[in-house]
């Protein structure tokens, strides 16, 4: 397996006097970049002009990784060549379908089943649904298969976020990337860094990633409450006060991450499902803890798939970049420290994060305020 890195800014393609082969061996192309970049006309057919051979999978972004760099407004391109892995692509739009569990089960269904091992899901970020399309995808894949992934980003403006193959790009698309065969290997590690605070509380009025009552009082207010000075800056502060969606049974929970409020329904809006009847805490954070946890992903990742690795892909919530600000960089240095020169690192800012929690026995799920590290390598 090679992997070689390109950037794109300024007006131009950064690397390809660097590439370690001949342009037409590469087979596929991974490119992550600003949604206003990434759409103009001549982006992906450059690309097809320079890799005649590849296909290329692009995603928009809420800010683009590269090396041991946290950018934007850029675009970040990952060509591949695979030795002895043979991979398949399947994308379908949720306009298609009545619902985002649906789509997720029918993208599943079109990938080959036999010797999968390992799945990226490079989602729509604004109209799909992660968790019911997670949930889609769940219904298919066996245990076994490792997946990761995240949901398209549109930096920090929310509009529409674009993704699609061979630069068909559209609001709504979702693509599946498998890979087969025992000679690739693929581990991750998945981390958030927030600390879970004050009393358990219940979701008593919620529709999908809705949420109107806790303990039935106004959601809003409650959280305004809680906020005290940072309530005058909604929704932007809400990225620094996350909820905690507790696992019965467990000390496990899924992070949910405010995308908006409204003032008139006194509800809030998050990244994935506010579930009624769930028991929740409130979660806060500091700058070191989270960087702390990034560096923790990536050991976790290296250490299931040993030092040698050729690839290391970094899916990274826009939250934690919004929060960590001029430390950004500090994070992505965190994570890099775990790999050896030689591992090519790139990715992106998203919306939401797919991965599996602990073990390949856990279900997929969708995350935010997550980092989730994937490291690549082939024998």
């Amino acid at each position: 397996m090679i992997a070689d890195l390109l950037i794109f800014k300024a007006g131009s393609w950064e690397g390809l006097n660097q590439l370690k082969q001949t342009p037409d061996s590469y087979q596929l192309l991974l490119v992550f970049g600003d949604r206003e970049l990434i759409s103009l006309p001549d982006i992906v057919p450059q690309l097809s002009e320079v890799f005649p051979e590849a296909k290329i999978i692009a995603a928009s972004t809420a800010g683009e990784i590269y090396q041991n760099e946290a950018n934007q407004n850029s675009i970040v391109c990952i060509a591949i060549k695979f030795q002895n892995t043979r991979f398949e692509i399947a994308e379908d739009n949720i306009r298609n379908y009545d619902n985002s569990y649906e789509l997720g089960k029918q993208m599943a269904q079109k990938l080959n089943q036999k010797d999968l091992r390992y799945v990226m899901i490079i989602s729509d970020g604004s109209i799909v649904n992660g968790d019911k399309l997670i949930e889609g995808i769940n219904e298919v894949l066996d245990a076994a298969v490792e997946v990761t992934g995240a949901m398209a980003g549109d930096g920090a403006r929310f509009e529409r976020t674009v993704t699609g193959v061979d630069g068909n790009l559209s609001c709504g698309n979702v693509i599946l990337l498998g890979l087969y065969g025992n000679h690739i290997q693929v581990s991750s590690g998945v981390k958030g860094g927030w600390s879970l605070f004050g009393p358990e509380r219940t979701i008593t009025k919620s529709s999908e990633n809705e949420l109107f009552e806790i303990d039935q009082e106004s959601a809003l207010t409650l959280y305004k409450r809680y906020l005290g000075n940072f309530a005058k800056e909604l929704p932007a502060s809400a990225l620094f006060f996350p909820i905690a969606i507790l696992k019965d049974g467990t000390e496990e929970f899924t992070v949910r991450t405010i995308l908006n409020v409204n003032e008139e329904k006194g509800s809030m809006t998050f990244a994935g499902n506010v579930p009624q009847g769930s028991r929740i805490r409130l979660m806060r954070t500091n700058t070191d803890q989270v960087i702390n946890m990034a560096s923790t992903a990536a050991f976790d990742a290296v250490r299931k798939n040993g030092n040698q690795n050729t690839l290391a892909l970094i899916f990274n919530c826009i939250g934690r970049r919004l929060v960590l600000d001029s430390r950004a960089n500090e994070e992505i240095q965190s994570i890099t420290q775990n790999f050896t020169q030689a591992t090519t690192v790139a990715g992106l800012y998203s919306y939401g994060e797919f991965s599996k929690r602990i073990t390949l026995s856990n279900n997929c799920e969708l995350h935010n305020q997550t980092v989730v590290v994937t490291v690549f390598d082939e024998y």
